[in-house]
């Protein structure tokens, strides 16, 4: 975890503070953690605080623990503790996510079920009052499931629930040269020993349909963020075109 929080200590703009979200125990691994060393250095101590939890939200834990230090508006970045980040990592995140309050933004976004999904291992970016009910959504929605263990893709169903579109800032890179805001992986994670099956696409798309049925999201929302084509299937699982189903305007 140090050279990750180096890098983003040491990039072009510097975040006024970096939550560690620490529940007591990993569900994922069965125990507990060690406190790094590094984080007894005066350097660190400064800008990272540790946020202690009772309870393990699974990978979007990073976020949830987060929300009861946010006590004015604020933009917040994910990043994930296992590789080191560019300078401009977190510069070209908050210039865009300043400019654009009703957005999100990633370096890097893909298409699931006609969702756009952000991912926080490229960055992922807020405006904090589009997150003002995203706890009540959780326990509401994804608590208990698998999708507990990809906070990617209910984080962005969720912002497209509240009518927030996830932009992509791949052309920022490729404009740079960069290839990929992350350098180096520094260490491989264990498998997610707590679910079921396997991480495969097709499974990921069928944990996500059921959020298309169980929250109530208006129509004129799916409408218009879902990057779904008329004749594809409805995301919903229906069977249905997307343009005779949740796509219609009727």
């Amino acid at each position: 975890m140090q050279p990750c929080l180096e890098s983003l200590l040491n990039g072009s703009l510097v975040p006024d503070k970096i939550f560690v979200s620490l529940p007591e125990v990993s569900i994922r691994e069965n125990t507990g953690y060690t406190i790094p060393e590094c984080f007894h250095d005066m350097a660190f101590s400064k800008k990272i605080e540790i946020v202690r939890l009772e309870h393990d939200y699974g990978s979007g834990t990073k976020l949830l623990g987060t929300l009861a230090k946010i006590d004015t508006p604020s933009y917040i970045v994910l990043a994930d503790d296992d590789v080191t980040y560019k300078r401009f990592f977190l510069r070209r995140l908050i210039e865009h996510q300043r400019l654009d309050h009703n957005a999100s933004f990633s370096f890097f976004t893909y298409a699931m079920a006609g969702l756009r999904v952000g991912q926080g291992v490229d960055g992922f970016s807020f405006w904090s009052p589009n997150l003002s009910g995203i706890f009540d959504f959780y326990k509401s929605f994804i608590s208990g499931t698998d999708l507990m263990f990809h906070d990617d893709l209910w984080i962005s169903f969720y912002l497209m629930s509240r009518g927030v579109r996830v932009k992509s800032l791949r052309h920022l890179l490729d404009e740079a040269g960069a290839g990929e805001v992350r350098d180096t992986i520094l260490h491989s994670v264990n498998a997610l020993s707590s679910e079921t099956g396997r991480l495969s696409r097709e499974r990921l798309n069928r944990l996500i349909i059921p959020l298309f049925n169980r929250v109530n999201v208006p129509k004129k929302i799916l409408q218009t963020f879902l990057a779904c084509s008329p004749d594809d299937p409805c995301i919903c699982g229906s069977g249905k075109r997307y343009q005779h189903c949740h796509g219609s305007l009727v």
